[in-house]
């Protein structure tokens, strides 16, 4: 069959045209032959039984006599028999008695069994013929009835040979004509399947053409539609093709071209926000280097701040939409000159040419405050976020691009770790500086396992002196290079461990108060800042929580939980949820850092207490305003039955603030304390109370 597939289409049409013609002359010749041979070895096998049935009765009475003569004659007129070539009449005991033709009598033995009209096996091209002779009983009439059993007397047997000559020359002439009649049909079919064959392989010849020219990029491919029934519709239906695909090639080439213009886009630009992405901005930044500038030009690198809490609340969607307004927001705020760019996740970056350092600081400040003041609502909250901007000159200290953006990074991430929402200049021995180069912060799993981290405390004083004894929990990190514990926070979040931080800090303050104060409890309150996964994992932590409270029987109502404001507004429901939790449990709810947060987040929390940061506040407003602020949210606080808490008190606090604060804190410039020594502390001043009051 593989031969065939290399044949063309001509050729196969003749084989199919030919190939079932030939088989079936073939078989009906064949069948004509078998038929006709089996019709004449029966017409002969039938005329020799006949013979030799006639001789046998004939020949009785010449056996009983003995009469050659008769049965000479008797086989002499069997030879005048067609095709009858010898006779022989043989006696019981096997010895022929009359003999006609030339042959060989057959052997008597055989011959016993034999009771009727038999063809024995041929013998030199001869068919032979053999039957027994009985002796005829008697009829004597009335007298005497025949014995009608008595066994049958054979007397002997008449034999015959008949010629197969004219049957093989009969079988030879039909054979003969049967191959001329056969040819003659093979031949007309033939012609016949070729004239066919060149009516249906020529056009299909000339559509295999056009289909290779097609193939070769030949336009205006055609073929001449000349022919009919189903080709005539091929020839039509290749010329439509032809005319679509030239159609869709041109389209195609269209679209690609469109195509390869938007890859050539998108080599350079993010598809998110539009902006310029890393690849142009470094591209841009060393052609800038390498120009001389009498200003020089200036290179600021973003980082937003909050941006997980849109991302990790709302979903990727949100996170998407917002880095699209927060971009186009930002390329509103510089000159066309100037080239801003999306160079990570929530990173931006902006190279100001031509720009001396004091512009491009003014242009930072800009850009930080619009990104303060704005406002992102999605399905029914409000998001603020900040920008964290590090600010580089690139001049002879910063003459390449890698020690350019790596200072540029640097000074952005000391902007975070200064509270954030603020600017940082990179120094000219930035690269040098031990608090730039500390070392990464390690995951939790590596700081657990080196035993690193420390609970520290930062102690909230009472203005009562009856109140109970109170600090807040701090972390730290003890490694080499002293990487700060909000960069060790920061990095659980991203890396799904702050749960487990938290629960970490939960445990090992039991385990702390458990060992050093076994008796002496109720004068202490311990508050724990709670982060975002904690926040959104409520269930989880209030389970942890209860567990780790009956691991070291410890009540309740020993700690406190703080959530941020931020947070709060972040996650209003999950941190109702929480605080309800909370309360069943029989914990403190602390809403900490509360400034100019909506009145409604009071009234739906309802906390125990209220932090409220001057440090905070005087970053957002001057002094005096900053005090007038945090006065006015104190009342409503404590209007609502909250207990207020003053952080920041390095200038002593306004008389109207420290009248309504049950407690006050240091800022985050006050020095902490060790858990472990603060917590024999206050269990010696509690003792020593205790014994006075006695």
């Amino acid at each position: 069959m593989k031969g065939l597939d290399r044949l063309t289409i001509h050729r196969r049409l003749l084989v199919a045209g030919l190939l079932p013609t030939a088989i079936v002359a073939l078989g009906i010749s064949a069948w004509f032959l078998w038929s006709a041979s089996r019709e004449f070895d029966r017409s002969l096998e039938e005329r020799g039984l006949a013979v030799v049935g006639f001789l046998a009765p004939a020949s009785e009475y010449g056996l009983i006599s003995g009469n050659r003569e008769t049965l000479d004659a008797l086989l002499q007129a069997a030879l005048t028999q067609r095709q009858v070539h010898a006779a022989a009449v043989i006696q019981e005991d096997g010895r022929p008695l009359a003999i006609s033709g030339a042959m060989k009598a057959p052997e008597a033995g055989p011959l016993k069994a034999i009771e009727a009209p038999t063809q024995i096996s041929p013998s030199g091209g001869k068919l032979r013929f053999i039957a027994p002779v009985w002796r005829t009983p008697l009829d004597l009439g009335e007298l005497y009835e025949p014995d009608r059993s008595a066994a049958r007397e054979r007397i002997g047997w008449v034999y015959a040979e008949l010629d197969t000559a004219e049957l093989a020359y009969r079988k030879w002439r039909i054979l003969a004509l049967n191959i001329a009649f056969s040819l003659l049909a093979l031949a007309a079919t033939g012609l016949f399947s070729q004239r066919l064959a060149r009516t249906m392989s020529r056009p299909l010849e000339r559509l295999a053409s056009a289909v290779g020219d097609m193939a070769r990029g030949i336009r205006g491919t055609r073929v001449a539609a000349s022919s009919g029934g189903e080709i005539g519709e091929l020839e039509h239906g290749f010329n439509h093709m032809a005319e679509a695909l030239e159609i869709a090639r041109d389209e195609m080439q269209s679209r690609v071209d469109a195509a390869t213009e938007q890859l050539r886009y998108l080599a350079d630009h993010d598809p998110l926000s539009g902006l310029a992405n890393r690849r142009a901005f470094e591209r841009e930044v060393e052609a800038v280097l390498g120009v001389a500038s009498p200003r020089g030009h200036a290179l600021c690198f973003m980082d937003l701040d909050r941006f997980k809490i849109v991302n990790d609340t709302c979903g990727h969607v949100a996170g998407d939409e917002l880095l699209r307004q927060i971009g186009t927001l930002l390329q509103q705020h510089v000159r066309d000159q100037d080239m801003l760019a999306r160079v990570g996740g929530d990173e931006f970056a902006l190279l100001l040419r031509d720009c001396g350092l004091a512009h491009a600081r003014a242009v930072a400040d800009s850009l930080c405050a619009t990104v303060a003041a704005f406002r992102f609502p999605w399905e029914g909250r409000e998001f603020r976020v900040g920008a964290s901007i590090g600010l580089v000159l690139l001049d002879e200290a910063h003459h390449d691009l890698a020690h350019a953006l790596s200072a540029a990074d640097r000074a952005c991430y000391a902007a975070k770790r200064r509270g954030r929402n603020q600017v940082c200049e990179a120094a000219l021995d930035d690269a040098g500086r031990s608090g730039d180069t500390a070392l990464a912060p390690p995951s939790l799993a590596a700081a657990l396992e080196q035993s690193r981290l420390r609970l520290q405390v930062r102690p909230i004083l009472p203005v009562a002196p009856e109140a109970r004894e109170w600090a807040e929990v701090v972390l730290h990190i003890d490694l080499p290079g002293h990487p700060d514990a909000q960069r060790f926070i920061e990095r659980c979040e991203r890396d799904g461990d702050g749960l487990a931080l938290d629960l970490w800090t939960l445990n090992a303050c039991c385990q702390v108060l458990r060992e050093l104060a076994p008796d002496r409890r109720t004068g202490l309150r311990i508050s724990i800042a709670l982060g975002d996964a904690s926040i959104c994992g409520a269930s989880d932590l209030i389970t942890h929580v209860e567990a780790a409270l009956q691991r070291a029987a410890l009540s309740p109502d020993l700690f406190g939980f703080e959530i941020t404001a931020d947070r709060a507004a972040q996650y209003p429901g999950e941190v109702q949820a929480l605080v309800r939790r909370i309360r069943h449990l029989g914990a403190h709810v602390i809403l900490a850092d509360y400034r100019d947060h909506a009145l409604s987040l009071l009234r739906s929390l309802r906390p125990d207490y209220v932090k409220v940061s001057l440090e905070g506040l005087s970053r957002d407003y001057e002094p005096a305003h900053a005090a007038a602020v945090a006065t006015s949210v104190a009342g409503v606080a404590t209007a609502l039955g909250a207990g207020l808490v003053v952080v920041g008190m390095a200038d002593g606090l306004p008389p109207d603030l420290a009248a309504m604060a049950g407690f006050v804190q240091g800022g985050e410039d006050a020095g902490e304390r060790d858990f472990a020594t603060w917590l024999r502390d206050a269990v010696a001043r509690q003792g020593d109370s205790g014994r006075r009051q006695a």
